[in-house]
C-alpha cells in the first residue's frame, strides 16, 4: 500500500514538474509567434516583397493567352509557313491596332486581301482572284488578253513578264496584285537587253503602249496601270532606258523596284511605299511624263538616285514636277545629291523643273553638293551666262529655296516650317536647307585686330562652308579704351598736425614724374634723306632747350624698307653725332610702313620708367607702302599679286605696280575707292571696305612671303616664281567675267599701317610728316600721310610745332580751380593765411626756387615777376608768371582759389602752388576720423582736403583741352579718450585723481600706486577696469569698512586637537552630479511586437510564479525521498 502511495506521489510530482515546465515554455512560444526569439530571428517580408509576391500570385491566376497565327512573307526559297506569335487575347490595345495596320501595309504581304470577283473576267482564265492567281507568264498573258479595262489580275509565286508575249493589253486600265515582294517578280522589258538598243527605249516593254490605235490616235490620257505587292525587276542593274512604253498613268504600290528604269507614265507616275534598289546607276531617269510622285519610298543606292532630266518635248506640257514626300535615301557612296537636276545645257527642249520636297526626309551616305550646298538636290551644268533661262525651282515644305540658278534664301536660312530633314550627320541642327548651315560645317578664321582712327577696334570673322565655299563674314568690335595718360599733375597734402593744419601743394607736371622724354623716329628708307635734315635741326634745338634743366631726351631710330630695322637708342645731350649718322643708314629694297610702326611700338614699350605722356613717335615717309606683316612680326614681309605666274618673272610681282592688273581699289561695283584727300571719315570707310573685301574673297589664302628683291630683278621662269610661294589672285568670276571684290597688296599695306598707327596714337604722342619720295615717278601719297596725322595729332604739323609740343607742357592761359574740402555736418577746411601761399619751381636736378606771394589786390596774389612785363607794381596780373586769387565765399562749400598760369610750363621742371589748410571745429568725441592718403591714390572716402581741383589746360598750340581733375588727398586725426581714477569719497581726499589720455583700442593705462584708506579695505574699481580703451571713462574706488571683531577662545575637539580654522576664501562648490547618460535600447522591427519587455510586470510575475512552483516541486521530492529512506 505504501509502495502504491509512493508511486502515485512520484507520478503526481512528475506531472506537476512537467506542467511547470510547459508553463515555462509558454513565453518562449508567445515570443516566437510575436516575431522572433533572440536565438532564432525570424525575418518579416518587406512591403515591396509582399506586393511583388501578390503580383506573382495574381499573374499565376490569369489564363494563358493562346498564340495568334499571323501569316509571314515567303522566304527566299519560296516556302510559306504560318508562324505562331504569342500574344495576349486583348486585341483592342493601340499596340494591337498598330500591329494590324503594319501587317496590312506590309510590302511583303503573304496573303493579300481578296477583291471582289471580276464579273467581266472570263471565269475560265486564271488571275481572277487571290485564290486563283496566275502562276506562269503564259497564264499572265492570257489573263491580260481576256481582261477588260478596270479589271484586277492576281499573280502568285513566280517570275512574270509581258515583254514580247503579244498580250492584248493596250488601251486598258489594269491592276496587278502580286502575292508578295519575295514571291512575285515582274521583269521590266528585255530580260537580256539588246546592246544595239542601249540608250533608247527599244529594250523597254511595249505591251501597254496605248499611244496609237487603228485610227492613228491613242487613248493615252485614259490608260492607268497599277502594280501592287511584287518586285519589279529591270533587265540589269547597270542597264538604263528600260521601262513601260506608252502608258498614260502608272501607279506602283507596296513594291520593290530593282535596277534602273527610264519609262513610266507618259503623263504622271506615282510610287507609294516602294523600295528602289540600284547600286550601279540611277534608280530612275525621268524621261516621260510631267509629274513624278514618291510617297513613303526607300532608295538604296550607291551615289546616284533620281536623274531629273528631259531631252524631248511632250504634248502634255513643258513643266516637270517631282514630288518627294516622306522618303528615305540610303547610299553606300557619296557621289551625288538625291535629285540630280539636268538644267540648261542638258535641257535642250526648255523644260521647267519644279521640285517639291515634303514631309520627313532622311538621307545617309551622300555628300552635300558644292553648288547647292544640299544633299537633297543639285543643279547640273548651269553655265550662268546671263542670257540663258534658269529652269529649276526647288521647294522644301512649301518654301522656295532655289530659283533662277541660285539660292532663293540665305545660306543660314532656318525658316522652313513643317516636316523634318535628317542628313546622317551627328549633331546636325534642325535646318532643312542648307546642309552646310545644318551641319555647322564651317572653317572659321579671324583677322588681326584693326584699330580705327577713334581708337575703337575690330576684327573680321570669316566662316567658309566646307561644302559649297560660301563665305560669311562678321565683325567683332571693341570700343576705344580710355587713353592711358592725361596731363601730368598731382596734389599732395600732409596729415593734420596738432593744430589741425595741413600743407597742400598743386604741382605741374606731377611732382612724382621723371623729367625724361623719349622720341622715336620711324624713317622711310626710300624718302627720308631730305626730311632728315629738318629732323636733325629740331633735335639740335631740343638739345639746347634742356641743357640748363638737367632733363633727359632719349632718341630712338627705326628704319624700314621691306622689313623694319632697329638703328639704336641715344641720349640727345651726349650722342647727337651718333643720331645724325643713324639718320643716314640705308637698308634693302621694298616699302613696308607697317613693319616700321610695329617695331616703334616695341621700342616705345621698353622703358616703363618714362610715362607714356612723355613719349613721342614721329613717322617720316612719302606715304607709299605695298608690303605688310602678320602677327606682329616686323621681320617677315608679305604681299599678294594679280600677275599670272607666267608674266611675273620679269616684273616686281607683289610690288607697287602689281595692282595695275586689276585695280581693285577703283569703285568697281560696291568697292570703296581709295581717297584722294586726308578726310578721316573717307579713309575709315575705305579701310573697313578693304577688311570686308579681304574676308569675302578669302584673300589671306593668296598672300605669300615677299622676297622678289632678293633676286636682284633677274628674270625668272614661272616655275622659279612659284617656287618662292607666289600665288595669283583671281581678278573676277571666271563664268560671268565680272570683277570680284578683292583687296590688293597696296590695300592691305594701308589697312595694316593705318591700324598700327592708330593703336600707337591711342597711347603716345604721334605725328606723321610727309616727305618727297626718292622715286619721283611714284609721286607719294600725301593723302594717306595727312589722314594719319589727323588721327594722331588733330592737324597738320611741322618740326617747329613738334618741338614746342615736346618742350612745353602747358601754355599760358591754363588755370587750376581748387575748392576747399567741405562736408556738411562732418568737416570744413579753410584756407589759412592766403598771403602765406608760395610758388616753388624745381628742375630735373632737384634745384628749386621759391617765390613768395605779392599782394595785387584784395585776396589776389602774384608770384615770380615777368622780366619784360614792365613795372611789377603796376598791379596787372600779367606782370607775374603766376597769379592766385582767393574766393572766401561762404567759407564752406563755395570757398576756393584760382591759380592762373601766365607763362608756358615746360616738360623739364615742376611748378608747385603751396598753401596751408586748417580744419575748423574738429570733433571732440574720442575716436579716429578719416584715413590719410597723401596724394589721393588710394581713393579713400574720408576727409578730403579739397572738394575738387580741376586743371583747365591750354596746349603748346594754343588749343584748350577738356578739364581734368586732380586726385584728392585725404587726411585724418585722432581724438584721444580720457581715463580718470578717483577715490569716490565726499568731503575727503584719500588720493588725488589720476587722469590719462589714450586712443580708442589702446591698452587701458593702470592706476599708479595702491589705493589705501584707514579703516577700510580697497575692494577694486567701479566699473571694473577694461583691458582696452573704449571711450571716456571714470573709475571710482570701492571701499569696505573693517569691522571690530572680539577675541574667541577655540573649543578643543574630541581628539584634543584644536579645530581647523574656517576657510577665508570662497568655498569651492561641490562638483555637480554628472548627468545621466541615456541608455539606448536596441529594439528590432521583429521584436517590437509581442516580445516581453523590461519593466513588463505581468511577465515578471509569471516567471516568479513559475520559479516558486518549480522550487516547491523540488523541495517536495527531496522531502519525500528522505522520508522514504527513513522508513526503510
Amino acid at each position: 500500500m505504501k509502495g502504491k502511495r509512493s508511486k502515485r506521489l512520484s507520478v503526481f510530482l512528475g506531472a506537476l514538474l512537467c506542467f511547470v515546465m510547459v508553463i515555462g515554455l509558454l513565453p518562449t512560444k508567445a515570443l516566437a509567434e510575436g516575431g522572433s526569439s533572440a536565438a532564432e530571428p525570424v525575418m518579416e517580408a518587406s512591403q515591396e516583397e509582399t506586393e511583388d509576391q501578390a503580383d506573382k500570385e495574381e499573374e499565376a491566376t490569369e489564363p494563358t493567352a493562346a498564340p495568334i497565327i499571323t501569316p509571314t512573307a515567303a522566304s527566299s526559297e519560296g516556302t510559306e509557313e504560318p508562324s505562331a506569335v504569342p500574344a495576349t487575347t486583348n486585341t483592342n490595345t493601340p499596340e494591337a491596332e498598330t500591329d494590324k495596320k503594319s501587317q496590312e501595309n506590309s510590302l511583303d504581304e503573304a496573303s493579300p486581301k481578296k477583291a471582289p470577283a471580276n464579273p467581266k473576267q472570263n471565269s475560265g482564265v486564271k488571275g481572277d482572284s487571290a485564290d486563283n492567281p496566275v502562276t506562269t507568264t503564259e497564264e499572265l498573258a492570257a489573263a491580260v488578253s481576256a481582261a477588260e479595262t478596270g479589271d484586277t489580275i492576281y499573280l502568285g509565286k513566280g517570275h512574270f513578264s509581258l515583254y514580247n508575249q503579244k498580250a492584248d493589253a493596250k488601251n486598258k486600265n489594269l491592276t496587278f496584285i502580286g502575292s508578295g515582294i519575295a514571291s512575285t517578280f515582274w521583269g521590266i522589258g528585255a530580260e537580256t537587253p539588246d546592246p544595239e538598243h542601249f540608250g533608247t527605249e527599244f529594250n523597254g516593254d511595249y505591251s501597254f503602249d496605248s499611244r496609237y490605235n487603228a485610227g492613228g490616235k491613242g487613248n493615252l490620257t485614259d490608260t492607268t496601270i497599277k502594280w501592287q505587292n511584287m518586285t519589279l525587276q529591270s533587265g540589269g542593274s547597270n542597264i538604263n532606258y528600260l521601262g513601260f512604253i506608252g502608258i498614260g498613268h502608272t501607279i506602283v504600290e507596296n513594291c520593290v523596284v530593282n535596277g534602273g528604269t527610264n519609262y513610266w507614265g507618259y503623263q504622271d507616275s506615282i510610287f507609294r511605299n516602294t523600295t528602289f534598289n540600284n547600286t550601279a546607276d540611277y534608280v530612275m531617269w525621268t524621261n516621260t511624263g510631267t509629274a513624278y510622285t514618291f510617297d513613303g519610298c526607300i532608295f538604296n543606292v550607291a551615289g546616284k538616285t533620281l536623274n531629273v532630266y528631259r531631252d524631248s518635248v511632250s504634248s502634255y506640257g513643258s513643266t516637270l514636277t517631282v514630288n518627294l514626300n516622306n522618303c528615305t535615301i540610303n547610299s553606300t557612296k557619296p557621289n551625288k545629291s538625291v535629285l540630280n537636276i539636268k538644267d540648261q545645257g542638258d535641257n535642250p527642249c526648255g523644260w521647267d523643273f519644279v521640285i517639291n520636297v515634303n514631309g520627313n526626309i532622311a538621307v545617309s551616305g551622300l555628300n552635300a553638293n558644292s553648288r547647292t550646298c544640299s544633299r537633297l538636290f543639285q543643279v547640273y551644268n548651269d553655265k550662268n551666262t546671263g542670257t540663258v533661262k534658269h529652269y529649276a525651282t526647288v521647294n522644301i515644305n512649301g518654301t522656295p529655296v532655289w530659283k533662277d540658278g541660285a539660292r532663293a534664301v540665305d545660306h543660314n536660312f532656318d525658316g522652313i516650317t513643317g516636316g523634318s530633314y535628317t542628313d546622317g550627320t551627328e549633331g546636325a541642327g534642325s535646318a532643312q536647307y542648307t546642309d552646310g548651315y545644318k551641319d555647322n560645317a564651317f572653317d572659321t578664321s579671324t583677322s588681326e585686330w584693326f584699330t580705327n582712327a577713334d581708337g575703337s577696334s575690330y576684327r573680321t570673322i570669316t566662316k567658309i562652308c566646307r561644302y559649297c565655299g560660301y563665305a560669311e563674314t562678321s565683325k567683332e568690335e571693341k570700343p576705344a579704351a580710355p587713353k592711358q595718360w592725361e596731363y601730368s599733375k598731382s596734389k599732395m597734402a600732409t596729415n593734420l598736425d596738432e593744430h589741425f593744419q595741413s600743407n597742400v601743394s598743386l604741382t605741374l607736371p606731377s611732382s612724382e614724374q621723371q623729367l625724361t622724354t623719349e622720341i622715336c623716329f620711324v624713317l622711310d628708307g626710300s624718302s627720308y634723306s631730305n626730311t632728315g635734315e629738318s629732323a636733325l635741326k629740331m633735335l639740335s634745338s631740343l638739345k639746347e632747350a634742356v641743357a640748363e634743366s638737367g632733363a633727359k631726351i632719349q632718341v630712338d631710330i627705326v628704319g624700314f624698307k621691306q622689313i623694319a630695322y632697329d638703328d639704336g637708342s641715344y641720349d640727345l645731350a651726349t650722342q647727337y653725332d651718333e643720331i645724325a649718322k643713324a639718320f643716314q643708314k640705308k637698308h634693302s629694297h621694298g616699302t613696308n610702313m607697317h613693319a616700321g610702326l610695329l617695331l616703334a611700338k616695341e621700342v616705345l614699350a621698353r622703358d616703363t620708367s618714362i610715362p607714356d605722356s612723355r613719349k613721342y613717335m614721329i613717322l617720316i615717309s612719302d606715304g607709299d607702302s605695298y608690303l605688310y606683316c602678320k602677327n606682329g612680326d616686323y621681320t617677315t614681309p608679305y604681299s599678294r599679286s594679280f600677275i599670272p605666274a607666267a608674266s611675273a618673272g620679269g616684273q616686281a610681282y607683289g610690288g607697287f605696280y602689281d595692282e595695275a592688273w586689276y585695280k581693285p581699289s577703283a569703285p568697281y561695283g560696291t568697292n570703296v575707292g581709295r581717297p584722294k584727300t586726308n578726310d578721316v571719315m573717307a579713309w575709315d570707310r575705305y579701310l573697313k571696305d578693304i577688311a570686308d573685301r579681304n574676308a569675302e574673297s578669302n584673300g589671306d589664302s593668296y598672300e605669300y612671303i615677299w622676297n622678289y628683291y632678293d633676286h636682284l630683278w633677274e628674270n625668272k621662269t614661272p616655275e622659279e616664281v612659284s617656287a618662292d610661294g607666289f600665288k595669283t589672285m583671281p581678278t573676277g568670276n571666271a563664268i560671268t567675267g565680272e570683277n570680284t571684290r578683292q583687296a590688293s597688296n597696296i590695300d592691305m599695306a594701308y589697312l595694316y599701317a593705318a591700324s598700327a598707327y592708330s593703336e600707337l596714337a591711342q597711347k603716345y604722342n604721334c605725328c606723321a610728316l610727309q616727305a618727297q619720295s626718292l622715286n619721283t615717278a611714284d609721286g607719294g601719297k600725301s593723302a594717306f600721310m595727312g589722314y594719319l596725322n589727323n588721327v594722331g595729332n588733330g592737324g597738320t604739323v611741322d618740326f617747329r610745332t613738334i618741338r614746342n609740343d615736346i618742350v612745353y607742357y602747358l601754355d599760358a592761359g591754363s588755370t587750376v580751380e581748387d575748392y576747399m574740402g567741405y562736408s556738411e555736418g562732418n568737416y570744413n577746411f579753410n584756407l589759412d593765411a592766403p598771403s602765406s601761399m608760395v610758388i616753388v619751381v624745381k628742375d630735373a636736378d632737384g634745384k628749386q626756387k621759391t617765390y613768395n606771394a605779392v599782394k595785387i589786390s584784395e585776396n589776389k596774389y602774384g608770384f615770380k615777376p615777368v622780366a619784360d612785363s614792365g613795372n611789377p607794381d603796376s598791379g596787372e596780373d600779367t606782370a607775374y608768371s603766376y597769379v592766385a586769387e582767393y574766393f572766401p565765399g561762404d567759407r564752406q562749400k563755395t570757398e576756393h582759389l584760382v591759380w592762373t598760369i601766365n607763362v608756358p610750363v615746360t616738360n623739364f621742371e615742376h611748378v608747385s602752388l603751396n598753401y596751408t589748410l586748417k580744419l575748423e571745429n574738429p570733433k571732440t568725441e574720442p575716436g579716429t576720423y578719416g584715413q590719410y592718403d597723401a596724394n589721393g591714390s588710394q581713393n579713400y572716402d574720408g576727409l578730403f582736403t579739397n572738394g575738387k581741383a580741376v586743371l583747365n589746360p591750354v596746349d603748346s598750340k594754343g588749343q584748350t583741352g577738356a578739364p581734368e581733375e586732380f586726385a584728392k588727398p585725404t587726411v585724418s586725426y585722432t581724438v584721444p579718450a580720457t581715463i580718470t581714477y578717483t577715490d569716490g569719497v565726499e568731503k575727503e581726499e584719500i588720493f588725488a585723481d589720476q587722469e590719462y589720455k589714450a586712443e580708442i583700442g589702446q591698452k587701458t593705462p593702470p592706476f599708479e600706486g595702491t589705493p589705501v584708506r584707514d579703516g577700510y579695505t580697497f575692494k577694486g574699481w567701479a566699473p571694473s577696469v577694461a583691458d582696452t580703451v573704449a571711450g571716456n571713462v571714470k573709475y571710482t574706488a570701492v571701499w569696505e569698512k573693517i569691522a571690530e571683531t572680539p577675541g574667541i577662545n577655540p573649543t578643543p575637539t574630541d581628539s584634543g586637537k584644536p579645530a581647523s580654522p574656517a576657510p577665508t576664501g570662497s568655498i569651492k562648490p561641490a562638483s555637480p552630479a554628472k548627468p545621466a547618460v541615456p541608455v539606448k535600447t536596441a529594439v528590432t522591427a521583429q521584436t517590437a511586437g509581442t516580445s516581453p519587455k523590461t519593466g513588463d510586470s505581468s511577465s515578471l510575475m509569471l516567471w516568479m510564479l513559475l520559479f516558486a512552483a518549480a522550487a516547491a516541486g523540488t523541495i517536495g521530492i527531496c522531502v519525500y525521498a528522505r522520508k522514504k529512506k527513513n522508513i526503510k
